[in-house]
């Protein structure tokens, strides 16, 4: 089995504890290769990762990011440039790396991967993924229907490299960005739904179970997000149920795991490892509640739950992406 993560050194941290959820939930594997592709990796934090996959007999191929050739417009303050280099993984890794899944780093691997990875077919996708919980207007922004069905979260991925590979990645990445760079809202995720369009495959919510699924009932879902083509109600209750994966998301005022005032719900998840087998001695800190962004949200969550969650789910779904549209008329 092939996994692939990125990050650069900052993230490392994460990555590590997923990985480790990796192997501790795929123990049955008789082979467990992990990727990284990172970007200023330190040595210390090399030798940490070499040491985890060690420990669980698997292997850990840690792959400096390649000076990548990227112009302005792909650099996003909120996304790493590290983050794109999970779209050129063809080029990037070793030849006989036919098919991978990326896993981000904020994850948590509950069960194991092992259906994923060999039952789902990729004859006829380039790239299998969890669907986006997001309105029809941030697709229209980027060329995509309103009603798409294949728009995808790029936190966990099964890939087909060899589809990667007959593409000109980095040229087509561009084309797209110089056309819709100020339209675009998740970076290299709408790159992805983008240039994979007509060969995007659905996996069941289980394999990417995101925070607003925990926090939030399926009817406040669909009031604070309006999506235009989503999961039913009992699939996405399955998946918290019995989550494979859990995607420690961003979502308004849930504060993640490696923070010291974690409200996330599945917080011991992550706790749990972090305690147990804290390879890189980092201390956890707080996270500042006090933000603009942080006010905004508590405003509308003061407010009856009927009105506080359509307004959010007005300004999320059709202000935004419609703001940016205008803007970039």
């Amino acid at each position: 089995m092939n996994i692939l993560y990125t990050c650069d050194n900052n993230y490392v941290m994460l990555m590590g504890i997923s990985m480790i959820s990796l192997f501790k939930s795929n123990m049955n594997e008789d082979e467990i290769n992990v990727y990284l592709i990172g970007e200023n990796i330190s040595d210390s934090n090399k030798i940490n990762l070499k040491n985890i996959a060690k420990k669980y007999k698997r292997n850990c191929i840690i792959i400096d990011s390649p000076n990548l050739k990227l112009s302005e417009n792909l650099s996003f303050k909120r996304w790493p440039r590290s983050a794109y280099t999970r779209l050129l993984c063809g080029e990037i890794l070793p030849t006989d790396v036919k098919k991978i899944i990326y896993i981000d780093c904020d994850t948590i691997i509950k069960e194991s991967l092992r259906e994923l990875y060999t039952n789902t077919t990729l004859d006829k996708f380039d790239v299998c993924g969890v669907k986006e919980c997001v309105s029809g207007y941030y697709k229209k922004n980027i060329g995509l229907p309103f009603d798409c069905e294949s728009y995808i979260n790029a936190g966990v991925l099964l890939i087909n490299v060899d589809a990667f590979r007959k593409r000109d990645m980095l040229n087509e990445m561009e084309a797209f960005v110089s056309k819709y760079a100020k339209r675009i809202s998740y970076a290299d995720q709408d790159v992805l739904n983008y240039l994979f369009k007509d060969n995007i495959g659905i996996l069941e919510p289980k394999y990417n179970a995101m925070t607003i699924e925990f926090v939030y009932k399926y009817k406040d879902i669909i009031k604070l997000r309006k999506p235009s083509s989503y999961y039913k109600e009992e699939e996405i209750k399955k998946a918290i149920l019995k989550p494979y994966i859990i995607h420690y998301t961003t979502n308004m005022t849930t504060i993640r795991p490696w923070f010291k005032n974690s409200n996330h719900p599945r917080k011991e998840d992550f706790m749990d490892i972090y305690y147990n087998e804290n390879y890189f001695n980092k201390q956890l800190e707080e996270f500042p509640t006090k933000s603009f962004k942080n006010k905004f949200f508590n405003l509308f969550l003061s407010l009856p739950k009927d009105i506080g969650y359509e307004c959010l789910g007005l300004i999320h779904s059709k202000i935004v992406p419609l703001s940016k549209k205008i803007k970039a008329a």
